[in-house]
């Protein structure tokens, strides 16, 4: 009975699931559109320390640095302007909230070429002799060096690198903006950690390793935003197949619920029928080793009392057993089999 009730239930569930999970459930979830907003992530603290504008330009607009032309005619005023470029850049680095461990490392780098373009100027001017102080400490300055390929030149190029390290921070910024403002509950977690990862290489002045995985993290997006494009396209139509054949939707799912549950009766009619049928060979079977045993004891006396005695028991314990179960399962088949047969006459009568 507890079966049959089962069956009904999730018969009925089913039915009046599929009207109310499309005309409630999925009239708000589904419709989503590629175009949906995202996150506001200009208004994000940690993604808004990393950008120099706060929102999105895909522009150095800054006006900090600027890049110095290589002509192999530096002077030493050139080469010192380059290095206050530099060091005003990398204040307004951390004035930004950039990381600039790689740029303080290359400006310390430029300083020492600096010092050693001044000591190589030293050597090539013959008017200073030899005794002089100031070639002395040249000379031993740049005793491991080959100075004569030291020039003011060589300090604007560490210059030109910490520009370019600047402005591709300043792009890639703006990019995570960017690409953080696209960001919803469409994003798939693998695009979420793409971008994290993103992040993450950017805050360690990993440039290039951050663009790539920008790049990957649109890639990734387009594919999230084009899965969830078609499962609401999806919803949609369903949505709208449903609400004109609502009526047949229902009458089929009504009928497919009734040869169900038909089939569940049917199903149970014969698995009561075949225990019954065991559990009656098996009582016929104990009578007879209870037969049995009472001729090996009182007729044949192969057996002792204390044997037949536990044996009894324990046979007489298994036919009891059966009897108490056979009459409710009869019971409960007779009537499984009382309402099949009266509604088998009620659709004959119609």
């Amino acid at each position: 009975m507890k079966g049959e009730v089962f069956v009904i239930a999730v018969c009925l569930v089913l039915v009046f699931s599929v009207s109310f999970l499309f005309f409630n459930s999925w009239q708000g979830n589904l419709n989503v559109g590629i175009n949906t907003p995202g996150l506001d992530y200009s208004n994000n603290t940690e993604l808004s320390k990393s950008s120099f504008t706060g929102h999105a330009v895909l522009t150095d607009t800054s006006g900090v640095g600027s890049y110095y032309n290589l002509t192999k005619n530096a002077t030493k005023d050139d080469a010192i302007a380059a290095v206050k470029d530099s060091e005003a850049i990398i204040a307004w680095m951390a004035r930004n909230n950039f990381s600039s461990v790689f740029l303080n490392d290359t400006l310390n780098d430029m300083k020492k070429v600096l010092l050693q373009a001044q000591y190589a100027e030293v050597m090539r001017n013959s008017s200073i002799a030899s005794s002089d102080p100031l070639k002395i400490e040249a000379v031993k300055s740049l005793r491991l060096v080959n100075w004569k390929d030291i020039s003011y030149d060589s300090v604007l190029n560490y210059a030109n690198i910490i520009y370019a390290t600047k402005t591709k921070a300043v792009l890639i910024s703006d990019k995570i903006v960017v690409a953080g403002s696209r960001i919803d509950n469409r994003a798939s977690n693998v695009t979420r950690k793409i971008f994290a990862d993103a992040v993450s290489a950017f805050k360690d002045e990993r440039y290039n390793e951050s663009e790539k995985l920008l790049n990957n993290f649109s890639v990734s997006l387009e594919n999230d935003l084009s899965q969830a494009y078609s499962f609401a396209q999806f919803g949609t139509n369903a949505k709208g197949f449903l609400k004109r054949n609502l009526a047949f939707v229902l009458l089929f799912l009504v009928i497919i619920s009734f040869f169900i549950y038909s089939f569940y009766r049917k199903i149970s009619i014969g698995r009561l029928r075949r225990k019954i049928k065991k559990m009656k060979v098996e009582r016929n079977v104990i009578d007879g080793l209870i037969k049995k045993i009472q001729e090996d004891r009182f007729r044949d006396n192969k057996i002792s009392g204390l044997v037949y005695n536990i044996r009894l028991a324990k046979y007489n314990e298994k036919v009891n057993e059966i009897n108490d179960q056979l009459p409710v399962l009869e019971e409960r088949l007779s009537k499984i089999v009382r309402g099949y047969k009266a509604h088998r006459e009620k659709k004959d009568k119609k």
